[in-house]
């Protein structure tokens, strides 16, 4: 998977349902990088209510399918998400620098490295309960743990 984005190239749309729109807004942003006063970005879609709204409804919307997916399955999404984030960090890093002004190393590096971190952290925990569970049909989660009485 490539990754695209550079500061010559930043998306200004907003990014709703997997997808990037339009705003409802009219309202626009520039962005300056405060360490050299320099334009990163101009006309950047400011999210109004109506926009936020459509977020919101997209993520109910997506809810329901991620509840229901098994959770090796989320956690090796997880985990997959962590590998693209590592795997792209420096860009990453990169682009929050031009907009924060802090240096690469002492803060991008480490900001990255502890999104992965915890991806990492999280997902493990899926399947770490003790004992036996079963599926959340109901939207309950159910363990079994046998102990001695």
């Amino acid at each position: 998977m490539a990754f695209n984005f550079s500061k010559s190239n930043l998306p200004k749309q907003l990014f709703i349902n997997n997808e990037y729109v339009d705003s409802k807004n009219k309202k626009k942003l520039s962005a300056y990088n405060p360490k050299d006063g320099s334009l990163v970005a101009d006309n950047v879609a400011l999210a109004g209510g109506q926009d936020v709204d459509a977020a919101v409804e997209a993520a109910e919307k997506a809810f329901p399918a991620w509840k229901r997916m098994p959770p090796i399955q989320r956690r090796d999404i997880m985990l997959r998400f962590a590998a693209l984030i590592e795997e792209h960090g420096e860009a990453l890093a990169e682009l929050t620098r031009i907009t924060l002004g802090a240096p690469y190393g002492s803060f991008g590096k480490f900001e990255t490295g502890l999104i992965v971190e915890t991806f990492k952290y999280n997902a493990g925990w899926i399947d770490k309960f003790a004992g036996e569970s079963f599926p959340q049909e109901d939207g309950f989660l159910k363990i079994v743990r046998n102990e001695p009485l």
